[in-house]
């Protein structure tokens, strides 16, 4: 059977630069990571996330991360590798790619769905811990 790793995205704690209150954030979704089936050296990411719009915000940025929620490890790709989400008016977004990333068959994961273009923990709108399936 193929190696697959799936996750829910769940709200998170908002952070500013600012001294302000943290708020949390009304966001969630599914990710879907499975063998390419074109080439095993690929991975085949399904993910949706539905997010609370705010001013300015029209896409959302993404990346594979070791460890679990919250970590703050380095992606396991360089970022600009991960396409951007495009978000519809109600917040929602899917995106169906392959990117070039061999599965692992064991370790701890998660995907950050970041605001905007942003790549920093303080920019994390929802966070799914991955888990292997099969």
């Amino acid at each position: 059977a193929a190696r697959r790793w799936t996750g829910s995205f769940n709200p998170t704690q908002s952070f500013k630069g600012a001294a302000v209150a943290s708020e949390r954030q009304k966001a969630y979704g599914s990710v879907d990571l499975t063998v390419s089936a074109n080439n095993p050296n690929l991975t085949h990411v399904r993910l949706s996330v539905s997010v609370s719009m705010e001013p300015g915000l029209d896409n959302l940025g993404w990346a594979i991360h070791p460890g679990n929620c919250g970590s703050g490890d380095p992606p396991v790709m360089a970022p600009g590798t991960f396409p951007l989400m495009q978000l519809n008016a109600n917040g929602q977004t899917t995106i169906d790619v392959d990117i070039p990333f061999t599965l692992p068959e064991s370790g701890s994961y998660h995907v950050n769905a970041f605001r905007g273009t942003g790549t920093q923990l303080t920019d994390v709108m929802t966070c799914a811990d991955l888990r292997r399936r099969s």
